[in-house]
């Protein structure tokens, strides 16, 4: 698995910058193919096309995500990959690993209606 520690997240000069969010979630969404719920997709596309990068309010809520939890916890070989690189399960990681699955999703769709 060639998937970051959080340590090394933290260490990077850029930790805050989108594109390493995306590529540290990015890669636990692609490794254990993560996807978001259906019915928050078409929001998602919304709130993205509307200029929303983080996906919230009014396009969606904390209540939205936090009611597909079942999705990342229930996974006990995500739980293990997150523990072994130093990050956890909570809240705001299943968030993260949600909207970046949101993202990827949209992605694949957007480019495959463009072929």
């Amino acid at each position: 698995m060639t998937i970051m520690t959080r340590a090394q997240f933290w260490e990077r000069h850029d930790a805050i910058c989108k594109a390493l969010h995306r590529e540290y979630f990015g890669a636990y969404v692609k490794e254990f193919r993560i996807r978001a719920p259906a019915h928050l997709i078409p929001m998602c596309r919304e709130a993205l096309a509307a200029g929303d990068m983080h996906m919230n309010s009014p396009f969606t809520s904390l209540k939205d995500w936090d009611q597909a939890d079942y999705i990342t916890r229930g996974n006990p070989f995500l739980q293990s990959a997150l523990k072994a690189n130093g990050e956890g399960w909570s809240p705001s990681v299943n968030i993260c690993l949600l909207k970046e699955a949101a993202r990827q999703q949209i992605e694949r769709e957007d480019n495959a209606d463009a072929h």
